[in-house]
């Protein structure tokens, strides 16, 4: 199978150093463990354990999640 993932932003991995390059792997890994609401789990656990945007850096705890899958059946 193949996929195609579309997304906004708040479905990137947040990071402590916010320069530093976003880690697809992870992502990719995730979807494939169970689609897109594993990854938007994974994401709200970890905004949901630094409320105060101390160790993941952002402008808000959460951001708005927006995304497709699109599955190719080869």
């Amino acid at each position: 199978m193949k996929y195609i993932l579309l997304f906004t932003d708040g479905l990137f991995i947040p990071k402590e150093d916010p320069r530093d390059q976003d880690d697809f792997r992870i992502l990719i890994d995730l979807f494939l463990e169970g689609g897109l609401e594993k990854i938007k789990n994974y994401i709200r656990a970890l905004e949901n354990q630094d409320p105060n945007c101390w160790v993941y850096p952002r402008f808000k705890q959460h951001d708005d999640i927006a995304a497709i899958s699109i599955t190719f059946d080869n």
